[in-house]
């Protein structure tokens, strides 16, 4: 039996769906993984390079909608920015430390749509000033992250930082 034209596009159709149903990623799964790449950008440790530091800045940007927002109780910080610019912003704020160390637990991830995320979780950062004789820092705050799913991924469009 020959195998007609018709035959051949439903066979590809129905093959190229089950491809895509099997690899498309687990929303929830992506959405903490983009959490814990932000994560891992923020996290310095004393022996860091200046071209290790671009690399970040570019890696941060990628992480962020244009524009993000930063609200709640953000120490200055608060305000609508490009990805770029608050990529750099963290690296220059980076920059003032020796060591940084960041968790997040306790994460809360709910879909109000199919291409929108809430995630509430708590965060401590504990970082060495750069300065001879500061004492180490510890912060301890709620962050709210709002999400949007653009170009097929996670994007952060909004970070509310609670507490402190």
């Amino acid at each position: 039996m020959a195998l007609s034209f018709r035959n051949l596009a439903v066979a590809l159709l129905v093959l190229f769906g089950l491809l895509w149903w099997m690899l498309r990623g687990d929303p929830e799964a992506e959405v903490r993984e983009a959490h814990q790449v932000l994560l891992e950008q923020i996290i310095k440790t004393d022996d860091e390079t200046a071209p290790a530091l671009l690399l970040k800045a570019r890696a941060l940007a990628g992480l962020f909608a244009d524009p993000v927002e930063i609200s709640g109780t953000a120490e200055g910080l608060a305000g609508v920015y490009s990805p770029e610019e608050l990529g750099n912003l963290i690296v220059r704020l980076r920059t003032v430390f020796d060591t940084i160390e960041l968790t997040f637990t306790e994460l809360a991830i709910e879909f109000p749509g199919d291409e929108n995320a809430i995630v509430r979780f708590a965060a401590t950062l504990r970082g060495q000033a750069r300065l001879a004789g500061d004492q180490e820092r510890l912060e301890q705050r709620g962050v709210t992250t709002r999400m949007r799913l653009i170009g097929g991924d996670w994007l952060f469009t909004e970070i509310v930082l609670e507490g402190q």
